[in-house]
């Protein structure tokens, strides 16, 4: 998620961002083709996605730790309206949440 995050200013400044006046936009940004995430990753940097422990994971394998949308959230260390919805929600709704986050291949989940 892009809610979060520590970039240096002259790469961040450097990113292709379009304007940014609807949600569909802004979750592109996130995660579509032209995320920011792949923009950073193109240009040969890494991405490293920091817990409330300050554990760092390679972006490959979040999908497996309980931050977003996974397990109890519980080394989530930001939270918004979406963490919140995911913590809300029921069994199956966190299963199908899960899925849209993560796939099939997603790690175990602590329903």
């Amino acid at each position: 998620r892009t809610n979060a995050f520590m970039i240096r200013r002259s790469l961040f400044l450097a990113l292709h961002c379009p304007v940014l006046s609807s949600k569909l936009q802004a979750y592109r940004f996130e995660s579509g083709y032209g995320s920011m995430t792949r923009q950073i990753k193109k240009a040969g940097y890494f991405i490293k996605v920091v817990d409330r422990s300050g554990n760092a994971y390679d972006i490959e394998e979040i999908k497996n730790i309980p931050i977003f949308w996974n397990g109890n959230q519980e080394l989530l260390l930001v939270s918004d309206n979406q963490t919140r919805t995911y913590q809300q929600a029921n069994e199956d709704e966190r299963k199908f949440m899960n899925y849209l986050a993560w796939g099939e291949k997603a790690g175990k989940q602590n329903y």
